[in-house]
């Protein structure tokens, strides 16, 4: 395990396991949905999309590909995110790339990009 992953591997770990995962960006951060071309700014909008995900249910993250790279104040963090929805019986796949900042003694999502298989 490379010390990225090591210092990053909590807050991935609690970040996909959160019930409302967007306190984990930037109050200005972004997502970014490459295949639909659009963004959503600021942690208001990015868990109005999340709650949109939560009419699904509780879901299950399963990480693949994981890449980490940069340096100890930004981390990028790459993979593959199979996600699956207990109660709808559904299942998407994501590439996804976040780029964490350190904010203090923590790390805080400042850029997600994505796109479904």
């Amino acid at each position: 395990m490379s010390s990225l992953e090591t210092t990053l591997r909590p807050f991935i770990d609690s970040f996909e396991k959160a019930d409302n995962a967007s306190v984990y960006y930037q109050t200005n951060g972004l997502l970014i949905d490459e295949q639909k071309k659009t963004v959503t700014v600021g942690r208001d909008e990015i868990n109005a999309v999340f709650a949109g995900w939560a009419t699904l249910g509780k879901f299950t993250i399963k990480a693949a590909n994981e890449s980490f790279s940069g340096s100890e104040d930004t981390i990028r963090y790459a993979a593959r995110h199979d996600i699956e929805f207990e109660s709808a019986g559904k299942k998407l796949t994501f590439n996804v790339v976040q780029y964490w900042r350190r904010d203090g003694d923590h790390y805080l999502i400042e850029v997600e990009r994505f796109n479904e298989i």
